[in-house]
């Protein structure tokens, strides 16, 4: 026993000899293996946040929504889409909303808006102003409410009454009452938007937050109040509006969406074989685009992931074969055993596998490129083989 003893007190002493004769080495080298370990945590603690965050967001939004837009809402636009320039693209007005609204049968609840988010509108009662940024400013009908799944905690909706009149009313968030009325209710009281004042005529629930925007932090007010105010003039002629329909369950909602489009298309009065001059969308859709857009941050939180894990484990090994002029084989050998059992260790407490790693689907991966050329080449003997197999059709 003391001879064990013995042993391990001569190895501390040894290595902790070494750390004295080379401190700045050690420190440096002890530095990396701790950056590149705690950035890859960071890194896997961040998507596994960002995934809880997707789910949420899946789960809050309703599957019976879609949009009629101006602009194509699940893809980036670069010059033309289908025949139609962005410019030759109509705005959506409030005559085609109500003309819309009046003959669809399939919908429950449909609302025009149009939204700042985030908003940089100065928002102030008496003297007391908001000292964060507005998330969502908006105008709208009392229907997007129900839409947008809010519920009014006190006072009233937006009725008709306050479209035609422009009234000058306003239905705030929750966040907007703990920031400027904290011990009062703020139905009733008056709040300015950019100087001019408005009555609050409702009080929303809290809903809290959904990837990091504060869905509280949020000022309504009649969609003809906003365009006067601040959206220039003749509101009824000029706005660029997106429409929010909800059909009555998600067994009518292709027929709703259908219906939609063929009423739309006549309102707008388009030829048969004409593509349409609006975009349509479900959130169905507008999820697969969030869903495509996060698959390819994984690609390169996984290629830097990689790069990371191969800087920590270089670092290793050149502390034991550098700095202690250790054996580079045994070193070798040894970080490889240290990598496999790391592997299996992490793989059961990420993805709950058995050690396995998930399938990745085509759209995860790094795909082969095919360079320009491959097929006029091809034909070309010796040549044409090494351009195509060796050359291109990397990923």
């Amino acid at each position: 026993m003391n001879r064990i003893i013995n042993y391990l007190v001569d190895a501390i002493g040894g290595v902790l000899f070494y750390f004295g004769q080379t401190k700045l080495r050690t420190a440096l080298t002890l530095m990396g293996i701790t950056v590149g370990v705690s950035s890859i945590i960071a890194i896997m603690t961040v998507l596994e946040t960002f995934e809880q965050s997707t789910e949420s967001l899946v789960a809050d939004m309703k599957t019976n929504i879609f949009y009629i837009t101006k602009d194509n809402p699940v893809q980036v636009q670069f010059g033309n889409d289908a025949g139609w320039g962005k410019r030759k693209i109509p705005r959506i007005t409030w005559d085609e909303y109500e003309q819309l609204k009046r003959n669809l049968t399939l919908v429950t609840n449909m609302a025009a808006t149009t939204t700042e988010e985030p908003s940089d509108r100065t928002i102030s009662v008496g003297k007391e102003e908001l000292k964060s940024r507005l998330a969502s400013f908006w105008g709208s009908d009392g229907d997007v409410l129900s839409v947008s799944k809010y519920d009014i905690l006190d006072g009233r909706n937006i009725q008709d009454v306050d479209i035609e009149n422009a009234s000058r009313v306003a239905i705030v968030g929750y966040y907007i009452k703990e920031q400027l009325f904290p011990y009062s209710n703020p139905v009733g009281q008056n709040i300015e938007i950019d100087n001019i004042p408005f009555e609050i005529i409702a009080l929303t629930e809290p809903k809290g937050e959904l990837l990091g925007q504060n869905m509280d932090s949020m000022i309504g007010i009649p969609i003809s109040t906003y365009l006067k105010y601040y959206g220039g003039k003749g509101w009824r002629g000029r706005p660029d509006l997106q429409l929010i329909l909800e059909a009555e369950s998600m067994d009518t909602l292709e027929d709703a969406t259908d219906e939609a489009i063929g009423v739309f298309r006549a309102i707008r009065k388009i030829p048969p074989g004409e593509p349409n001059n609006f975009y349509i969308a479900t959130n169905d859709q507008l999820m697969d685009t969030f869903g495509s857009f996060t698959s390819s941050i994984k690609i390169f939180v996984g290629l830097i992931a990689g790069i990371l894990a191969s800087c920590v484990f270089a670092m290793i090994h050149g502390f034991a074969s550098i700095t202690y002029k250790g054996n580079q084989i045994v070193s070798g050998v040894a970080i490889n055993i240290l990598a496999s059992g790391l592997t299996m260790i992490l793989t059961v407490a990420w993805f709950k596998t058995g050690g396995i790693t998930p399938t990745l689907q085509s759209d995860d991966r790094f795909l082969s490129i095919t360079l320009p050329g491959v097929d006029i080449i091809d034909h070309i003997p010796l040549i044409g083989v090494i351009y195509r197999e060796l050359i291109s059709g990397h990923n």
